[in-house]
C-alpha cells in the first residue's frame, strides 16, 4: 500500500490536485479531514490524495461511506471495499446504511437527490468534530453541472459550476482534474474501485449529459471540460465583484421584509442589482436563482419617473415606495403585498399572476369592430416613463375619455359591475402619472387618440383560459 502512494505522489494528477488546493486555501495545515467516499475511482483519488497531502500539511484523515441501499448486494460491496480500504491505511471508517429509495418515496424527491441530503445531512451532523469534509467532485462533474444550469435556462449564477469550497468547509480539490485523468492515474498504479451501474443508466438527466452531451462537446474540443472550467471561473469572478459592489447597498430587516434605499439600488450596475436580488431572496429563504428577465424588467421600473410600483422577481415581490426599495415573499408583508406590479411589453405579451394577459400590438388606427375580447386604444406617444400593469389600488382614479373630473378606479368597476371578487385582479395600465387604460373598459382622457396621434397601441386583455393563440 505504501508503495502505491508513493507512487501515486509522483503523478502530475497529484501535482495538479495539491497545487489547486494551495491556490484555492482549500484544506487549511493540521486540519481535521472528512472524506465522503464512495468507494468509486473519483473518491478513492481524493483518499489517496488526502493520505498524500496529509504528509506535507500534517492533515488527521477519516472517512465515512453511505450505503444507500439503491443496488442490493452491489451496495454492500461497496460498503465493504470502502471499509476494507481505509482499514488497510488505517484511516478511521464510519458507515452508515439508509433506505434511500423507501426515504425518496416518501419525501417525493428522487433517489440521486435523496442520496445527496443524506450525505450532506450527515456532514453537517459531524461538522463540530472536523475542520474540513472533502468531496469528490471534479472538473468534468462542474462541467455537466454548467451544462445542465444552461439547459435548464439558469442566469450567471448557473455558470459557476461547481464552488472550490462549500459553506466555507466542504473542499474539492479535485476540482482541478478531469474523470479521465483520475482513473488513468489508478489504473496506471493497479489501484482498484468499484463501479456504480447506475452510471451508465441514462434515466437521470446527470448521466444523459455525462454520457451523451459532454462527449459530443469534447469531440469538437477535447478540453471541452477545461473550457467550461475557465467560463466557470470566469462566472465567479464577475459575481464576487458584483457581490461586493451590492454589498454597498445596507439591506435592513423590517419584520418578514427587507428594507433599502432606492437610489441605492440605482446606481447599482446591472449585475451588482443581479446580486442584490439574489442576496435579498437568499435572506428571504428562497432560493437565489432570479431570472434574467426578471433583472431587466426591474433595470426597465427603475429607469421609469413612477415613484410607487411593485413587481415580482421570480417569486420575491420587490415594491418602489417613493425612496425607499422593499422586498418581501407574496402574502407576508401585509394585504397590500396581494397586489402585482408587471413591466408592459410593448409590443409583446405581459403575462399576468392569475393566467391572464394583455396583449399589445402597434395599429395604424383604431378598429371600430376590434372584435371578441376587452380591446382598448391608446396614444402611445402620451405615456409617461415606461408603461406597466398593475392591480388596483385604493387611492386609484382617473378621467375616462369624455369626461371633464376625474372617478375612482373602485366606483367605475362598481358602475361597470365587475364582481368584487374580480377587482383585486384586474390589471390597469399605468405610467408614471397613473392610471393610463382599463383594457377593454377605457382609456383615460390624457391618453386619448387623436388627429395627431402617431402610434396607436392596441391593448387587448385576455382573462385565464382564453385562447393562448391569440396575438
Amino acid at each position: 500500500m505504501d508503495k502505491l502512494l508513493v507512487g501515486f505522489r509522483e503523478t502530475l494528477s497529484y501535482e495538479k490536485t495539491a497545487a489547486y488546493c494551495r491556490e484555492k486555501g482549500l484544506i487549511p495545515r493540521g486540519s481535521r479531514v472528512l472524506l465522503a467516499l464512495s468507494g468509486g475511482a473519483d473518491s478513492v483519488f481524493a483518499l489517496y490524495f488526502l493520505l498524500c497531502f496529509s504528509e506535507e500539511e500534517e492533515l488527521t484523515v477519516s472517512a465515512f461511506h453511505l450505503n444507500h441501499m439503491i443496488r442490493g448486494e452491489e451496495a454492500d460491496r461497496d460498503e465493504e471495499f470502502c471499509r476494507d480500504l481505509c482499514e488497510g491505511f488505517g484511516v478511521p471508517f464510519t458507515a452508515l446504511k439508509r433506505d434511500i429509495p423507501a426515504e425518496a418515496k416518501r419525501e417525493m424527491l428522487s433517489e440521486e437527490s435523496m442520496g445527496r441530503s443524506a450525505r450532506y445531512g450527515y456532514m453537517a451532523s459531524v461538522k463540530g468534530e472536523f475542520d474540513r469534509a472533502v468531496t469528490a467532485h471534479h472538473m468534468d462533474d462542474s462541467a455537466e453541472s454548467v451544462l445542465m444550469h444552461i439547459i435548464r435556462g439558469s442566469g450567471l449564477s448557473g455558470l459557476r459550476g461547481i464552488s472550490p469550497l462549500r459553506d466555507g468547509w466542504i473542499a474539492r480539490p479535485l476540482l482541478a482534474v478531469t474523470k479521465r485523468e483520475i482513473t488513468d492515474t489508478l489504473d496506471s498504479l493497479g489501484a482498484g474501485y468499484v463501479t456504480d451501474s447506475t452510471n451508465e443508466s441514462t434515466r437521470y438527466a446527470r448521466n444523459r449529459i455525462r454520457l451523451e452531451i459532454l462527449p459530443a462537446l469534447k469531440r469538437e474540443n477535447p478540453k471541452a471540460a477545461e473550457a467550461l472550467m475557465r467560463l466557470s471561473e470566469v462566472a465567479s469572478d464577475y459575481l464576487d465583484a458584483a457581490e461586493r459592489e451590492a454589498g454597498s447597498v445596507g439591506l435592513s430587516r423590517e419584520g418578514e421584509r427587507l428594507r433599502c434605499s432606492f437610489e441605492g439600488i440605482a446606481s447599482l450596475s446591472p449585475p451588482a442589482r443581479y446580486a442584490l436580488v439574489s442576496i435579498a431572496a437568499k435572506m428571504l429563504g428562497k432560493g437565489t436563482d432570479i431570472s434574467y428577465r426578471s433583472v431587466r424588467d426591474l433595470g426597465r421600473l427603475i429607469g421609469s419617473p413612477s415613484t410607487v410600483w411593485r413587481m415580482s422577481l421570480s417569486g420575491v415581490v420587490c415594491e418602489r415606495s417613493y425612496s425607499d426599495m422593499l422586498f418581501s415573499l407574496p402574502g407576508r408583508a401585509g394585504k397590500e403585498e396581494q397586489g402585482f406590479s408587471e413591466p408592459l411589453t410593448v409590443p409583446g405579451t405581459t403575462y399576468l399572476p392569475d393566467g391572464g394577459r394583455l396583449v399589445c400590438s402597434f395599429v395604424q388606427k383604431i378598429e371600430k369592430n376590434p372584435g371578441e375580447g376587452m380591446v382598448t386604444f391608446i396614444d402611445y406617444d402620451k405615456i409617461k416613463g415606461l408603461p406597466f400593469a398593475r392591480s388596483m389600488r385604493e387611492a386609484d382614479a382617473f378621467t375616462p375619455v369624455g369626461m371633464k373630473g376625474t372617478k375612482s378606479v373602485r366606483r367605475f368597476f362598481i358602475d361597470r359591475k365587475l364582481p368584487r371578487e374580480k377587482r383585486g385582479s384586474f390589471p390597469l395600465v399605468c405610467d408614471g402619472e397613473g392610471v393610463a387604460a382599463i383594457p377593454g373598459m377605457a382609456c383615460s382622457e390624457r391618453c386619448r387618440v387623436d388627429e395627431l396621434t402617431e402610434r396607436v397601441l392596441r391593448i387587448r386583455y385576455l382573462s385565464a383560459g382564453e385562447d393562448k393563440n391569440e396575438q
